[in-house]
């Protein structure tokens, strides 16, 4: 039977022109992560900081191993080298690897020996390959200054500029994923199955077609006399079983099959497909199993998707690169990101492609989780050369990403990239795009022949008088940067930002200093907050925040985070409950226009202020907590304008009723002025315009005005309010918070209203303590519950309004453990 050694052992690394040699504590590990564990660079490398670490880039650096042979058929396995690469097999070079996104698996049948061999990884000099390019391209450079030789070269995009946070050339290099030693006895082996399924139209019967596939060691035929058996099974029960001759098809039909389903809709549930290679003699060869989900997807208009014949609708973040000093994944951050990112209501992420791959483990987590994904080809933001070297290499990656994720359930889309089109249109929207026809044609025809069922969207954003047309196709809503019309409700808006701060703790390991800078005033030519943090963002960030000039003035670092967390919160807020509406007042006789909504960004990449939602620690920041109210697939939403309108949005899978409770509430009097009732039933799929709040008369403009929906049992199903005066005009009271725990919750009121209430675990580093909700407002009258995870046994939660001078102390016991 086929064996696979991973080779993560016993490896050194070693400096070309030196007699430098390390021996490498774990593999995988790229070259920096090595030579900082042997104190040759510092900490800087961490934050993507070259000032002690640049010299890297000039050496050539050779990883080696030696490894046992045992069988004469026998492949080597590199999932990952970052980027150019020579691969040496007992001093002779058997291959070259030059993509970082494209593993290699190299026959090494009759070029290993039985016994010891010796295996080098050889990375020169990047700059090497890039002069190379500037070189062979002299043409192309010569007549266009703007080439960069950069873009040529299949790496990740960052390393190169400082937009990510890290210093520009950056260059991480080295090995960053396993290396496996498969040895084949039988000189066979199965590859993943193909796997295609179609469902009836009353989705009551499934046929799965399984085509096995097959790869021998050396120049060998398949033999004649192999036997492949496959089943299907749902929750550890065999549904179907069938046993056909090595390189026939395997057909199944499944009555009344269990669908997979996206979250807040169903269960996802998940069928197993096992095959296995059998000799003539019943002896197993190899085995291979597949988890894959059956649902029907429809996309009838501009990313309106239908799954299993429900309107599903996009709201979610984009994911960037994790840990941006490294290439080795750490599955468990990324695994907690994700949780995050459904803990805040979000039923899709964006996989960025201006990112990096991520590993199996992530999609079948979305798979089990019902999390969709949109999964973009790594291309982004750059003017590219239509040149067969590159178009064979973006061809080739393309190609290995499909054939390895097609059977996720939860990749909802393939598209071509991230700002392609739109870069070109910074510069000159009459110009032609070079790499027009590889996004347009190419990726588009490979889509169609290796997955026809899933939409393929051409680049991000992409359609319609210009590429980040809002009334045509998807939209970069970079509206702090750009005034842009239709704007107000797009079909989809695929990135949204508003630039804030991380907590105070995690701003301070930002900065490296427990003392931070005070507070100014904001005039002409500087920049909104102290010049220092400038240090720790990037791409003009002080261009895209929020309202903060609607909040009171920051004198010191706390004030600064709450007043730019808040307005990047409030933005995110109004203009995702703008999106959800779907429709203006006057409109509102008809269907909602708007199909989706993704932040900028989920995650950052290095510690660095940016839009991020979750701070480098993995901490939720205070616009984490607003989007996740805007996203409740059920929501009330109030619109202050020359009128005050209530609306609902229903993004349930069913109809939601129960009865209104709208009123108004006087801060400077601290009561309640106003108050009406009614009925309300709201269709799944449905925005409806609820009612016209003007019965409430004129009211001053301290006055905040309310909604709740309850349910037949007392229950709230939604709330919201809204303010009729921008924060810096009220005057908030001081307010005294009763705090106690029931349960695994902490139950919070107060004696006035409550702006901000912030809570706050003292806790260990890398212990958690997530909150189901944290900078909330509350009335007076009302309890707020907030249930408490974490793995610690006990710790101490502190509680405050923002503008209240009483800090409650509550020691919370984890009843869970």
């Amino acid at each position: 039977m086929k064996t696979v050694h991973v080779l993560n052992k016993n490896w050194s690394l070693k400096q070309a022109d030196s007699q430098a040699e390390y021996q490498i504590p774990h593999m995988p590990m790229q070259v920096h992560e090595i030579l900082y564990y042997y104190d040759r660079i510092s900490d800087g490398y961490l934050r993507g900081k070259t000032g002690d670490c640049a010299w890297v880039n000039e050496k050539t650096w050779i990883y080696e191993t030696v490894f046992d042979l045992r069988e004469d058929n026998a492949f080597l396995e590199f999932e990952g080298l970052d980027t150019i690469c020579s691969i040496v097999l007992n001093g002779e070079e058997i291959a070259a690897s030059s993509d970082a996104f494209l593993p290699e698996m190299i026959d090494i049948t009759g070029k290993a020996v039985k016994g010891k061999n010796i295996l080098q990884l050889v990375f020169p000099p990047l700059e090497k390959e890039l002069d190379r390019i500037r070189r062979e391209y002299s043409f192309m450079f010569e007549a266009d200054p703007a080439w960069n030789a950069a873009r040529f070269v299949r790496k990740t995009h960052h390393d190169f500029d400082t937009y990510l946070g890290n210093d520009p050339n950056f260059y991480k290099v080295g090995v960053f994923k396993d290396v496996r030693l498969v040895q084949l006895p039988e000189k066979v082996m199965l590859q993943t199955p193909r796997i295609d399924y179609s469902l009836n139209e009353r989705m009551d019967f499934a046929q799965i077609q399984v085509i096995p596939r097959l790869q021998t060691g050396g120049r060998e035929g398949i033999p004649e006399d192999l036997i492949c058996e496959a089943a299907v099974s749902f929750e550890g029960n065999v549904v179907a079983k069938q046993a056909v001759r090595a390189g026939e098809k395997l057909e199944f039909a499944i009555n009344n099959p269990d669908l997979w389903w996206p979250r807040g809709f169903g269960k996802p549930n998940l069928y197993e497909i096992s095959v296995c290679l059998k000799s003539r003699d019943e002896e197993i060869i190899d085995e291979v199993t597949v988890k894959t989900g059956l649902r029907d997807i429809q996309m009838p208009e501009m990313l309106h998707f239908y799954i299993n014949r429900k309107s599903i609708r996009l709201w979610g973040a984009n994911f960037t690169p994790d840990e941006g000093h490294t290439l080795v994944e750490n599955t468990e951050r990324l695994i907690r990101l994700m949780d995050l990112a459904m803990d805040a209501n979000c039923n899709v992420i964006r996989i960025w492609g201006e990112g990096v791959p991520v590993s199996d483990a992530v999609y079948e987590y979305a798979d089990k989780n019902g999390l969709m994904i949109w999964q973009e080809f790594f291309l982004g933001n750059a003017w590219y050369p239509y040149v067969k070297e590159f178009v064979d290499k973006v061809m080739a990656e393309s190609r290995y990403l499909i054939d390895r994720l097609r059977d996720h359930p939860s990749i909802i889309l393939w598209c071509g990239g991230n700002e392609c089109f739109l870069c070109r249109d910074f510069i000159d929207q009459e110009k032609e795009y070079e790499a027009s026809r590889l996004l347009e044609y190419d990726l588009k025809r490979l889509c169609k022949e290796m997955d026809p069922a899933r939409y393929y969207h051409i680049n991000s954003p992409y359609f319609g008088a210009y590429a980040n047309d809002p009334m045509a196709g998807d939209t970069h809503s970079y509206t702090n940067s750009w005034y842009v019309p239709g704007g107000d409700c797009p079909i989809f808006v695929s990135e949204n930002l508003r630039v804030s701060f991380p907590k105070l703790k995690s701003l301070q390991k930002y900065m490296e200093s427990g003392e931070l800078p005070e507070c100014g005033m904001y005039k002409n030519g500087m920049y909104p907050w102290p010049k220092e943090y400038e240090r720790i963002t990037s791409a003009e960030s002080y261009k895209k925040v929020g309202p903060y000039e609607t909040f009171y003035d920051a004198e010191n670092a706390e004030e600064m985070i709450y007043r730019f967390g808040s307005a990047a919160g409030v933005y995110l807020k109004d203009s995702i409950e703008r999106y959800r509406r779907g429709k203006t007042a006057a409109q509102a006789h008809l269907p909602r226009r708007n199909m989706g909504h993704l932040v900028w960004k989920l995650n950052t990449t290095f510690p660095h202020v940016y839009s991020s939602m979750v701070d480098y620690y993995l901490e939720p920041k205070i616009n984490y907590f607003y989007v996740k109210r805007a996203y409740e697939p059920f929501i009330l939403s109030i619109e202050a304008g020359d009128h005050l309108l209530l609306w609902a949005v229903n993004d349930c899978p069913d109809m939601v009723n129960g009865t209104v409770i709208a009123g108004a509430f006087d801060i400077d009097a601290n009561q309640y002025i106003r108050e009406a009732r009614f009925p309300l039933q709201v269709r799944a799929d449905e925005s409806m315009l609820v009612a016209n709040l003007d019965i409430f008369g004129q009211l001053t403009r301290s006055t905040v005005i309310f909604a709740r929906l309850i349910d037949e049992n007392g229950n709230i199903i939604a709330r919201t309010h809204q303010f009729l005066d921008i924060e810096r005009h009220i005057r908030y009271q001081d307010a005294h918070l009763q705090v106690r725990q029931d349960d695994d919750s902490i139950v919070i009121s107060s004696d006035v209203f409550a702006r901000s209430v912030e809570l706050e675990a003292d806790h260990e580093e890398h212990h958690y303590w997530d909150f189901s909700d944290n900078y909330f407002d509350i009335f007076p009258g009302e309890e707020v519950r907030v249930k408490v995870r974490t793995a610690e046994p006990e710790g101490t939660v502190r509680m405050k309004a923002f503008y209240g001078s009483h800090e409650e102390i509550l020691k919370f016991k984890n009843l869970s453990i």
